[in-house]
Parts: structure tokens; C-alpha cells; sequence
């Protein structure tokens, strides 16, 4: 077994939660500007 330092770990974990948030912001915008796309009626 590899022992992982804290630091690595939090690190290792940043890194993959701020790949989710890109991911998930890059479908919201798709997503939006399908819609924006159909009808203007985002309110």
C-alpha cells in the first residue's frame, strides 16, 4: 500500500471536484443555450 499524505489526497480530491464543476458547467451552458436557441423565454 501507498501511503498518501494529506496533502496529497486533498489535493488529488480538488483536482477531481473541479473537473465534475467544469464538466457540469460545460452541459449547463449547452443546455442553455439549446433552450435560448428554441424560445427566449428563459424568466
Amino acid at each position: 500500500m501507498v501511503k498518501h499524505t494529506n496533502q496529497e489526497l486533498t489535493r488529488q480530491k480538488i483536482r477531481y471536484e473541479s473537473k465534475l464543476n467544469s464538466s457540469l458547467i460545460n452541459q449547463t451552458l449547452e443546455c442553455v443555450s439549446v433552450k435560448s436557441d428554441n424560445s427566449l423565454d428563459l424568466h
